[in-house]
């Protein structure tokens, strides 16, 4: 009997783009039933984002808090909650389509963690990044290779998924609440000696990111320099 799949969709103030995106989440898991459901979190929202996914019904399982805290707090939240024994995310924004779940399953047949990647060629972009966010995404990935040494080439994709169990042991050890919740994940993932799958992803850059570049782009070195110190003496 084949496993299915929870899907995890963090937000934050997403008013203005979540609601076709989970039409077509649900839509997609209506005609397949991999998908055995949909968790949004919503991150202590101040607009509404929150009335929006409650007139969804019972066809989402929504979690919602106050105050924000972080889109790497609220994935650890639905990877908690989630039931199913495969488990993956994707923002909010639909920069990646729900088509895509099923690459992401078919992975995960074989691998522990799967990595949506936009860098290889085999990946279809249709809206690129301006060219600052390509970037601070170059940046990103470069410290990450240096302080890491990571073989996974798009950390900041926001397409990943994992067994839930393996999830779930990761989740409750994982400090990192906003945008390096991402390396952590992976490097928990690594120590414990999980396999990794990477996928082309389709993938489209929807305007409203929450990332700015300049003092985010500081702190968030700083916090990987943080991260992997912490890390080794956790060893």
């Amino acid at each position: 009997m084949k496993k299915t799949l929870s899907v995890i969709v963090p937000a934050f103030n997403e008013e203005a783009r979540i609601k076709p995106f989970l039409e077509q989440l649900l839509s997609f898991k209506q005609r397949n039933s991999f998908v055995a459901e949909v968790i949004v979190v919503d991150d202590g929202s101040t607009d509404s984002t929150l009335s929006i996914l409650q007139g969804f019904g019972n066809r989402l399982k929504v979690i919602s808090y106050r105050p924000n805290k972080g889109k790497g707090h609220a994935v650890k939240t639905g990877i908690l909650a989630a039931r199913s024994a495969l488990v993956c995310f994707m923002d909010a924004d639909g920069a990646t389509p729900a088509s895509q779940l099923t690459d992401m399953y078919n992975a995960l047949q074989g691998n522990d963690v799967v990595v949506g990647n936009r860098k290889t060629e085999r990946a279809r972009i249709i809206a690129r990044q301006p060219l600052y966010r390509r970037f601070l995404s170059w940046g990103f990935n470069t410290s990450v290779q240096i302080l890491f040494n990571f073989n996974v080439k798009d950390l900041l994709c926001g397409f990943k998924g994992m067994r839930t169990d393996l999830g779930k042991e990761i989740a409750a050890k994982m400090v990192s609440n906003r945008w390096i919740f991402d390396v952590e994940l992976i490097a928990r993932a690594n120590a414990l000696g999980a396999s990794f799958g990477v996928i082309p992803i389709e993938w489209s850059h929807v305007k409203g990111s929450k990332m700015k570049i300049g003092l985010n782009t500081v702190s968030m070195f700083l916090k990987l320099v943080k991260l992997r110190i912490d890390l080794a003496r956790e060893k």
